[in-house]
């Protein structure tokens, strides 16, 4: 999933680059206008992500339904595909920063081929990082809970915790990046 995320960022980042750089003719802006005014774009969607990731943590919906008080071992059924393929598009369409700032300079120099080419392999290198890091976090996970002798409430409380810290975290950051970008307006 994380992959998928890191390749469709990058393309979303050409994608939105090439787009506004002909409707807001964004080669006639500063630098720093270009990245604020996407900045306020994408940080405005981490924000909603967040704030459903938060939700669906608050209300119990990690695998597509409430656990009540004892979790359990069970398959993820149709609902969490749905969510998880939804999760991967909403993600997906928040540009890459790093790849933005790539192509609004590639894009300044008129050598766009080349910072293209800079965010694909960018994109590339990232989804193999984050994929070998969600599947170590994986591996971990299965470990853990066997060396605990399976699922029990403490342990699920302390994944919901989890989600609850990093969904808010999540959220709160790209609120703060938000206000930042807004400011450079």
């Amino acid at each position: 999933m994380g992959g998928v995320i890191s390749i469709l960022k990058g393309v979303t980042a050409i994608v939105i680059v090439v787009l506004l750089s002909r409707v807001l003719h964004l080669k006639d802006m500063t630098t720093a206008n270009q990245d604020a005014v996407i900045g306020c774009i994408s940080y405005g969607l981490v924000v909603v992500i967040g704030g459903v990731v938060f939700w669906r943590a608050a209300m119990g919906h990690g695998c597509g339904h409430d656990h009540g008080p004892v979790a359990h071992a069970h398959g993820h059924g149709h609902n969490e595909a749905n969510f998880q393929r939804a999760l991967i598009a909403v993600t997906g369409v928040v540009p890459c920063s790093s790849a933005v700032i790539i192509l609004l300079l590639a894009l300044a120099n008129n050598v766009m081929g080349v910072g293209i080419a800079a965010v694909a392999a960018e994109s590339l290198g990232m989804a193999v990082t984050v994929s070998a890091v969600g599947m170590l976090g994986i591996a971990a996970r299965s470990v853990l809970l066997r060396v605990a002798g399976g699922p029990t409430q403490p342990i699920e409380r302390a994944e919901r915790t989890v989600r609850l810290v990093g969904a808010a975290a999540m959220a709160g950051c790209a609120g703060l990046l938000m206000i930042g970008a807004l400011s450079r307006l």
